[in-house]
């Protein structure tokens, strides 16, 4: 299969810096914020949201301060067929972003191909030094495609990897050498549970336990940007 040449490469400010914690009620996870046509939008997993009506508020951490933020957003967009949600933030949330841009969609994308997962497992935080100053950065996880599968009109994008709780919502990446720039290819919606028996040094018990099945399934980033296209509402960029 010919595709556009991906190289694993360690994670840039343009990725890094566009990924933040998100809280919905008391339940925490990861988001990503996206640019589609001068307008700014978040992205995360239709799971995390699945409370929140057409508006309402979200606490997003800032990655300057670390404080958590109350953000209003005017529209909730779900997709039907896919574990993605879409925010328009009821104003610009971080400006900035305009000058770190990603690429957005999954072309190029290969079975066996390497890929980076970006979120904050169980709401642990880290900083780095991004250009002389320090920000809120997300864990960095690698992976591999394993598998590519359309399903109810999505394409679910399974990966060989270790997923935790709190990745949720987080972007899938990888880096385009062709264009030099980071690009966004999907959604991490959650990870394959494998039942396990429970045994008590070598006698088996009737109880089982789930453990990690080392398969995280993940979304294709394309019915986000379906959503957007189809109601375009996001805060525009001045």
């Amino acid at each position: 299969m010919v595709g556009i040449p991906f190289m694993v490469a360690q994670p840039r400010a343009e990725a890094l810096l566009r990924v933040v914690p998100i809280k919905v009620e008391n339940s925490t996870a990861t988001t990503f914020f996206i640019e589609v046509d001068d307008r700014q939008y978040l992205v995360t997993a239709k799971h995390v949201v699945a409370n929140l009506k057409a508006d309402g508020n979200v606490q997003l951490q800032r990655p300057d301060t670390l404080a958590w933020t109350d953000v209003r957003v005017r529209s909730v967009m779900k997709c039907e067929s896919a574990d993605i949600a879409v925010l328009a933030p009821d104003a610009l949330v971080q400006p900035e972003l305009t000058k770190f841009p990603v690429l957005l969609g999954s072309e190029g994308l290969q079975l066996g191909g390497e890929v980076y997962f970006l979120g904050f497992p169980y709401g642990f935080e880290t900083q780095a030094q991004i250009r002389g100053e320090r920000f809120l950065v997300p864990f960095v996880k690698h992976a591999i495609v394993s598998a590519m599968v359309t399903e109810n009109s999505s394409q679910v994008i399974y990966l060989d990897g270790y997923n935790n709780p709190g990745f949720s919502g987080g972007p899938v990446i990888v880096f385009d050498q062709t264009r030099n720039r980071t690009r966004i290819v999907g959604v991490v919606s959650a990870y394959r549970n494998e039942p396990r028996p429970v045994r008590l040094g070598t006698s088996a018990t009737p109880l089982i336990v789930d453990s990690n099945a080392g398969i995280i399934v993940t979304y294709d980033i394309a019915p986000a940007l379906n959503l957007i296209r189809a109601n375009p509402v996001g805060p525009r960029f001045q």
